[in-house]
Order: structure tokens, then sequence, then C-alpha cells
């Protein structure tokens, strides 16, 4: 582009671009971010704490489950294609472990453990409700048949044993309570796989080594199972095929990052097409508000990095969260931009002043309610508000400090922004009362129905394909819940102190059963018990057997194993068993630890036991009961999910309420105003209220990201409110070139914001799509609300006023009260500084002593119009010509005044504008700040423009011997911090530049003790010897 066109500092925006990158760089290796959702959860929740425990050890996370079918009936055949899977998924690299030959061999072996120590391992319910109906006559006939058939059958080779040991299938009862560790009844180990019963499945499992929800490992994994498909297509032959199914946490990681990899995408190109478009359309110099996006980038980055020094890692949800709140910082340098791209000459550091109450209102605001998450008990809310706060306060500083740098002068520009899209916002915005009752009754009636509905369910928050969910179902159709959605840990230093708290949660696990709260589950010591539990099994089997029933047992036996053909001692084994002299001694063999559930730590040992829930089961009700217990676990997944899906609503929650009550103290603290500040949130409450309503209406609980984006919408809506009353304080008329611009700023920042979170509502992943809608809706009625609410409110509210007239008595309440009415809806500052100042500074006390029945008056340096307005009011035939050289205060100042004078941007020794002589020069508290070149050229000036009898007001800080007044050393210390000197002077110096000038002198102390101001009064001398004079006194 022409330089003359786009005269900007490129190099200042790369060197910004370099630092940006550098501090990007250098963060994402120094800080750290905590992905782990437990980890940034606060540790006291019971629940959420017991649960955490248990993740950490469960298998479903970091195993894949393969279903291998086939079309054939084949054993062998299916033996052979699993063998090769498994051969393909070891080289990989990518496991820790795959198969489970070692399971296949470890059953056999649990089986004649078992088989060994019958007396030991069954405790009086199971042997009266279990054995003793295998004792009946006919019971004993039938299990001897069938142990007979299954001798001659192929399946019977090496039955002999196990029958000679175990005859009656007493082994079977605790065996059954094995079934948790195989994935189906009715699977069988045959040549160290796992099968159906059909011989069409096999089952392969592999453990990951790594985390299974790593994308980039899901991603080489899916690839592997395509080339696993690829080698058994390729070996097919006319016996059949084969069909990989695999299911694991991968999928579900893959599905989530695919889709949500594809709706970004989407989003991106939606957005940037969208938010380039616009910008073209609206900028007279396109490139210009393309920088627009700058502070927001730099506002995230700095305070990214402010934050790697100030925790040691951030949870992934505030980086995210805070990422999304700055998303409407875009307006700070959208609206300073708007301002500094206009038809006219503009200079940089202008377009900051013009912009800097509303931009600093509305950073202030947002920046003290997000520093209120600091009070709360939860670190990931302190990160959240530290995070926002420093963004903002870097993209705020980025726009005032940096962009007047990059953007020192602009020409004008060649072509006003889009007359036809200007027109549009301004014809929307403009004020009719229509728009206010219409707001009103559509916001009252969305009252009706904005009652939220929350849904919490954290599974709604992913977006698994169908072809995961067919997979998923397919395998537990065939293999059964291999996942498992209920487990208890416990944890021991060792293993005896481990088996301990098992025969406790035995105990536990027993009353819950009998109550129908649990299904029967597995824990080791069913096969290994306590020294405790073994004695007790032990005496319950001697008292179980009495000698009635030994005896008929051996009598039945023996006949009906002569009827079935067994030999006489067939069954000595089983007599060696039954006939235990004492109970058994067991150790758990480390070689069946994994397989039993236990595994080593860095702390001894856990175990991790799958259970299944009852018909009465309670979640709640079996955690506290675990809980009274002590130190057992449990993780619930339908439980957790609840339990952590209302945490995160209790989180996001907490963090509405408090921002939006520190931003309405934060923006009546700063208007001081009722009616200004219930105007700002009269569109921040009909977009809040109007969103509610309507997901309500469209049937749409408000979810997690939903609430997470209330305080999106409440800060935009805030800030929407912000800018246009700040500016409509400045320039209270609709049709004013900066009440025109900042509509079209509200509408871009509205309109780019709308367009990147919109575009997700055509999203597929249901979280993107959530952020979508309801960003879609709270930004587009908060937009509504201050085009709708705004323009009428501010139109009453700045309706003119008719001033209180007639006579009033000096320095009373009256007087006062009338004064500060000329401030009434402007900003704040200048308002309680008129107000401190009447009431503390002793000048008005004494200024109408020096100051009689004025008509013009002439105010130098005259700041805010304070002194002008009290004389105002006191003397209602005067008028006041104002000189400052603050454009803020200039403002501010003629809005005090109004029609009874103006006040022009200047500094001395130059004097404002007035055509006719004045009675009456001031140059109050001002002296100090001119050199003495100008002092002299300014009462010369002041003495040629005054009339006859016209006299020169001066109060000024003579500095004193003794101590230094407050009022001196704060007035210092902000002559240091702006770089100005110090002029003090000596009340001789005063009088002689006074009285050189052609006046003639008096001088006045304060009557208050500890005052250095003193008052110089200079009477103008006549060209004739004129008589004395003096100050009437006050009466």
């Amino acid at each position: 582009m022409p330089p003359r066109r786009y005269p900007i500092r490129w190099s200042m925006v790369l060197v910004t671009a370099l630092i940006v990158g550098i501090l990007f760089c250098w963060e994402t290796s120094r800080l750290k971010i905590e992905t782990d959702i437990l980890e940034s959860m606060p540790h006291h929740d019971p629940v959420l704490a017991s649960a955490r425990r248990v993740i950490t050890h469960l298998p479903v996370s970091d195993r894949l489950f393969i279903d291998l079918e086939q079309t054939s009936s084949d054993r062998d055949q299916l033996v052979e294609a699993a063998r090769l899977v498994e051969d393909r998924l070891s080289k990989s690299g990518l496991f820790e472990r795959v198969g489970i030959a070692d399971e296949a061999g470890a059953f056999p072996e649990l089986m004649a453990h078992v088989r060994e120590h019958l007396p030991s391992l069954f405790g009086t319910e199971d042997l009266e409700r279990k054995i003793a109906p295998l004792l009946a006559p006919e019971k004993i006939r039938e299990t001897m048949a069938e142990n007979r058939i299954s001798l001659g059958e192929l399946q019977g080779i090496g039955r002999a044993e196990m029958i000679s040991r175990d005859p009656l299938g007493f082994s079977p009862v605790i065996l059954e309570r094995m079934s948790s560790l195989s994935p189906a009844g009715s699977a069988q180990f045959y040549s160290g796989r796992l099968l159906s019963s059909d011989g069409r499945h096999a089952l392969i499992i592999a453990r990951l080594a790594g985390s299974g929800t790593d994308t980039t490992r899901a991603a080489q994994i899916s690839g592997l199972m395509d080339d696993c498909a690829r080698m058994l297509e390729a070996r097919r032959d006319s016996n059949g095929r084969f069909t990989l199914t695999p299911v694991g946490a991968y999928r579900a990681a893959l599905d989530n990052e695919t889709v949500a990899r594809r709706d970004t995408r989407l989003a991106v190109l939606l957005t940037t097409l969208g938010i380039a478009l616009l910008l073209i359309l609206s900028f007279p110099r396109p490139l210009i508000g393309l920088l627009a996006l700058l502070p927001s980038a730099v506002g995230a980055i700095a305070a990214l990095f402010a934050c790697s020094f100030l925790f040691k890692s951030m949870s992934m949800l505030a980086v995210g969260f805070g990422g999304a709140i700055m998303a409407f910082t875009v307006d700070l340098g959208l609206t300073y931009l708007l301002f500094l791209d206009q038809p006219r000459a503009t200079f940089g550091r202008e377009a900051a002043r013009e912009v800097w109450s509303a931009e600093f209102t509305a950073a202030l605001t947002t920046i003290c309610a997000f520093l209120l998450l600091l009070i709360s008990d939860f670190d990931i809310l302190a990160q959240i508000g530290v995070f926002a706060a420093l963004g903002i306060t870097f993209a705020f500083l980025f726009v005032h400090f940096v962009f007047p740098i990059i953007f020192p002068e602009m020409p004008p520009a060649r072509r006003a922004s889009n007359r036809l899209l200007t027109g549009a916002v301004q014809k929307i915005a403009a004020p009719a009362s229509w728009k206010l009752i219409a707001a009103l009754v559509f916001g009252l009636t969305m009252l009706l129905f904005a009652k939220p509905v929350f849904n919490v369910d954290l599974q709604a928050m992913n977006s698994v394909s169908s072809a995961t969910l067919a997979a998923e179902k397919k395998l537990q159709d065939t293999w059964g819940n291999l996942s498992g959605r209920l487990y208890v840990l416990l944890e021991a230093p060792d293993l005896e102190r481990l088996r301990k708290k098992n025969d406790q949660l035995e105990a536990l696990m027993a009353r819950e059963v009998k109550g129908g709260r649990l299904a029967p589950a597995f824990l080791p010591t069913v096969l290994f018990p306590t020294p405790e539990s073994a004695a007790r099994h032990f005496a319950a089997w001697r008292s179980f057997w009495t000698p009635e029933r030994v005896g008929a047992l051996r009598t039945n036996l023996e006949k009906a194993a002569a009827e079935n053909g067994f030999a006489p001692d067939a069954f000595d084994p089983f007599w060696t068993v039954f006939q235990a002299q004492r109970p058994g001694v067991f150790t758990i063999p480390p070689k069946h630890l994994e397989m039993l559930g236990i595994a080593r730590t860095s702390e001894g040992f856990a175990q991790l036991t799958p259970m299944a829930a009852g018909k009465h089961y309670n979640a709640s009700e079996f955690f506290d009961r675990l809980a009274a217990a002590g130190e057992i676990d449990l993780f619930d997944a339908d439980f957790f999910n609840r339990r952590m899906g209302e945490f995160l609503k209790s989180i996001f929650i907490e963090i509405a309420l408090i921002v939006s009550l520190g931003l309405i103290a934060v923006v009546f603290l700063f208007f001081l105003d009722w009616r200004l500040s219930l105007a700002v949130l009269a569109p921040v409450a009909f977009a809040l209220i109007s969103t509610l309503g309507t997901l309500k209406l469209i049937g749409r609980p408000l979810d997690i990201p939903g609430i997470m984006l209330w305080v999106v919408i409440l800060g935009m809506g805030v800030d929407y409110a912000i800018y246009y009353t700040c500016t409509y304080q400045r320039h209270p008329e609709e049709a004013s070139p900066a009440m025109n611009t900042v509509k079209l700023s509200i509408f871009l920042s509205a309109a780019t914001t709308f367009i990147g979170f919109g575009v997700l509502t055509l999203a597929n992943h249901s979280l993107l799509r959530s952020i979508g809608l309801v960003s879609l809706l709270g930004i587009g009625y908060s937009l509504l609300g201050a085009y709708f609410i705004l323009p009428t409110l501010m139109r009453k509210i700045f309706a003119p006023f008719e001033f209180p007239s007639g006579a009033v008595d000096a320095g009373s309440p009256e007087h006062f009260r009338r004064t500060i009415l000329r401030y009434r809806h402007l900003p704040g500052y200048p308002r309680v500084f008129a107000r401190f100042k009447m009431k503390l500074d002793p000048m008005f006390s004494e200024l109408d002593r020096y100051v009689q029945n004025p008509r013009r008056i002439m105010d130098i340096g005259c700041g805010f119009g304070v002194p002008a307005a009290w004389l105002l009011e006191i003397f209602p035939q005067a008028e006041v010509f104002g000189l400052e050289p603050d454009e803020e205060r200039v403002l501010i100042a003629n809005r005090a005044i109004g029609a009874r004078g103006r006040v022009q941007v200047g500094r001395a020794p130059d004097l404002p504008d007035a055509e006719d002589p004045v009675d009456y020069v001031l140059m109050l508290d001002m002296l100090h700040l001119i050199d003495d070149h100008e002092l002299q050229l300014v009462f010369r000036r002041i003495c040629g423009k005054l009339g006859p009898d016209g006299t020169l007001v001066i109060r000024a800080t003579v500095p004193s011997a003794g101590k230094v007044p407050w009022k001196r050393w704060i007035e210092t210390a902000r002559l240091q911090w702006t770089g100005m000197p110090k002029r003090f002077r000596v009340e001789r110096g005063i009088t002689g530049f006074m009285e050189a000038a052609g006046f003639d002198v008096a001088v006045h102390a304060s009557p208050v003790p500890g005052v250095e101001e003193k008052w110089f009064i200079g009477k103008k001398r006549e060209e004739v010897s004129s008589p004395s004079w003096r100050i009437p006194e006050k009466k």
C-alpha cells in the first residue's frame, strides 16, 4: 500500500510479533498445562478425591480390546489369526503387553488350588445354601453320571484328576465368584487364547505403553488396526474371512479430536472470511482494521507469560476459559482504530484520549470483577481470575501505549466508512420509545421461561462416532461389560495388610449383597484367605460335616461311583482333602497378582475390584458406608460423572455470581449515579434473561459450556453498555460523530465475536455446538439490548434540565447542591472531585471575598471548572471564558458551565478567546506550572484584556519554612511523575511580576491554619495615579 495511505510504523508491528512469538515459544516450554481435570479439583471433596485415587489404577483407559471375528468356526484358524495380530501389535512398540497367555495358564492353576483347599475356603452360608443341596442322593447320582459321560468325550481328556479331587463339583461354588475375572461366562481358553463358545470370536487384550487418550498415539493405533485388517484380508481363503473390531479409550479420544479438528478448521475458515469481509466493508482502510486483533493476541500471550511465574501449573480449564474471556477484548482495538481511521487527519494519542474513558471503565470493571475470583477456595478460579485480569490489562495497555506509537498520525482516509453499513447501524440504534417497550415486553416474557435447566452430564460433551458406539455394543454383546462402571480400591504397604482389608471389605460386601444392593463380587481372599478367615472357614467346615452327614456322603458316593463304573479308590484324593486336620496357610503367588487385580505401587500394593450394582444400589449411600469403614475408595462411573458435573456446575455458577456482583459493584462505584448504573446493567440483564428463556423454549438445557459462557456474555454486554454510556457522557447527542463511531464499534465488536462463535453452531462436536449456540444467543441479545434499550434511556437521562434559579447564599448547602447539579450524569471522577474540592478546599470559603459582582470572568487553568461553576451560581449574570491544556477537563468544564460560557484547549501565556474586556481573571493553583517568561507574558496580556477596574485574582502556593503540608507533597510527587519542574515561588517574586505588568497588588493569607496558599489580588493600574483600594471584608 502507498506509504502516505498507511503511515504505520511496521517496525513496531514486527517487533511486537517477534516478542509475542518468543514469549509463546518460551512459555510453551516453561508453563505446565495440567490436562488432568481432577488435578484442578479441590481435594477436600471426598467423592472426587476417592475417585481420583481409583482412576489412577483403572485398567480401562490404557487397554485395547479387540474382537477378532471369523465367518467359519475353525478354532485353530482363529487362534492362528489371533497370533498374527498379536505379533503385529507387539512389534509396533505401542504396547507394554499383548495377549492373555499368562491368564490362560493361571486359571487351571487357580482351579487346582481351590480343589486342594476346599475346607479352608467355604463359609457357613455357602456350605448351607450351596453345598448341602449337592449332597442329596439324587443329585450325587446325577453328578456321577455326568462325570462318567464327560470322561468319554474329547473334552474330557485331563479331567480325570479334576474329578478325582472334586467328584461332586464343590469347587465351582468358589470358582463361580471368579467370573468377574473372565470377560464372559461362556468364554473358553483354547491354545492360550480366549474364544467365544461358538468358536467364531477371539478376544485380544493389549496394554498400552502410554495414555489411551493421547490423540497422537490414538492415531497410530488406528493406523495399526487398519494394517492388521489388511494383513488378515490378504490371508483370506475359501474357509472364511476375518473382521477386527477394536475398542478402547483411544477411539473416543480420536473421535473427539477428529470431529473437533474438522469443526475447528471449518470455524476458522468461515470466521476468517467473515471477519475479513466485515473489516474490509467497515474500515476506510481495511488493513488497519485487521490490526484490531493484535491487542487481544498480545494480551493472551503476555498473560500466559506472567502466569508461568505465578503458578507452577495451570489447569487446561483455566487456560481455555480464560482464552474465551479474551475474545471480547477485541473491542479495545476495534474502537481505537475506528476513531483513528477517519476521513480527517487524526493522531494516535488523540484517538487514545477519545476512547480512554470508555475503554478504561470497561477494562476496569472486568478486571476488578475477575480479581474477585481470588476470594474463592478453588485454585482453578484463582487461575481464571488472574489470567483474565492480566490478559485484559495487557490488551488495554497495548492499545493505549503501543498503538499510538505504531500509528503516530494518520492522513485523511480516501473514503468514508461503508455508508450502507453505518446507515443501517445508526437506524437500528436510533432512540425510539417503541424499541424500549418491545425490549421490556420481550424480556418480561422470557423471564417466565428463564429458570435454568441444567444438564451437567460430562459424557454429553463427548462426540463419539456411530462406528465407535457400534463397536462397543458388539464387544459388550459378545464378551460382556469389559470396562466396568463400579470399582473399589484397597491400598496397603504389604500383602498381609491388604488381605486384612479384604476381610473387612468382604464383611461389608456380604451385607450389601444380602440387601440386594450389590451383586456378588470376587475378592482375592476368596482364594487366599487370611489366617483368621481360613480358621473361621475351617471351623465352619468341621461343624457342617457332622458324623451323620459324612456317613451319608460316603454311602451315597460309593454307591453312585459303583453304578457309573468308577473304581473304589477313584476318589481317595478327594477324601484326603476332605479330612484335612488343620486350615491351610495361604500366600498370594506373585505371578497371580495382576490377574487378581493387585498391582505393586511406590507405596506398597493396590487392589482394584470390579463390582456390579444390585437392584437396590444407591451410590451415595454405598460411598458413605465405605467411607465409614475407612481407607476404602470407590469409583462409580455414573456417580462420579454426576458429582463431577455438579462440581463443574457449582464452579461456573460461583464464577458467574462473583463476577456478576463484582461488575454491579464496580459499575456503581465508577459511575456513582444510580440512573446511569442501572442503564448500563439493563442490556446485560436483558441478554441473560433472553438467552436463558430462549434456551428453555428450544429445549436446550444449560450445559457446562453454557455456564462458562455466561460470564463471557456478561462481560461483553457490560462492555457494550459502558462504551455507549461513556461516549454519551462525553458527547450527549445521538448524531455526534463520536456516537456514530462507537455505535459502529459496538456492532463490529459484536459481529466479529458473533461470527467467531456463531459458526460453531454448524459443528458436529457437541461441545463446540453448545458453545456456538449459547454465544450466538448471548451476543445477539447483548447487541440488541444495547441498541434497543440504551439510546432511549440515554435520551431520557440526559434530557435538558432546568437549573434552579434565584438568589443563593455563598457557601450555603443550597449553593453546594446547585454547583454539584452542574456535574450530574458526568463521569464519576469529576463529580467526586468537585464534591470533595468544595468540601475540603478553603478556597471556596474565601473566593467570593475577592470576586464581586462579575459579568465576564476569564479562568486560566480552569481544570474541571469547579470554581467557575461555583461563581456562576451566586452571580446569575456572569459568564466564564476558560483555558485548560487538558482536553478531558475542557470537555467536563464545558458541560458544567453550559450556555454560561465556554472553555477552550490551551495554556498560558495564551488567553481564551473573549472579544470584549473582562472584569476578572482567575489564576488559581496553576502559577507553578509555567516558567518566569510565560508568567511575565501572560500578566501583560491579562492586563491588556482587563477592563477598567478589572482584577486579577491569583491563588498560589508559597512554600513555608516548616513541615511540608500534604497538599504540596502530593503536588510535588505529581510534578516529579510527569517530569515537570517545581516552580513554587516566593511571595516577593509573584508580586514583582504582577507590579511589573501594571498591577497594584495586595496579598492575603488564608485564615485557615497550616495552609500555604496565598491570595494575590492585582488591580489594574490606571494610566494616571489612582486612589488606593482594598478588598472588602466578607460579611
